[in-house]
């Protein structure tokens, strides 16, 4: 993600995510943003691939495990 501050958020916002969910993601981001600076990048990219391209890749999984057990 790279060596700067938006980099920062973002791992912030993973972080979360590995907690459980987007919106924890959003809220790490959250706590980090109010004591610096908004960033639009995270705030634009982490929302989007948490919720919507992890649901696919879900599914996919979901989908290989079911055929895998029956």
């Amino acid at each position: 993600m790279g060596k700067n501050y938006y980099s920062a958020v973002m791992v912030a916002g993973l972080t979360g995510f590995a907690m459980g969910s987007t919106s924890n993601a959003m809220a790490n981001m959250n706590s980090v943003t109010e004591k610096y600076v908004y960033s639009r990048t995270a705030f634009f990219i982490v929302p989007i691939v948490g919720s919507l391209f992890i649901d696919f890749i879900n599914i996919g999984i979901i989908y290989g495990f079911i055929s895998f057990l029956s």
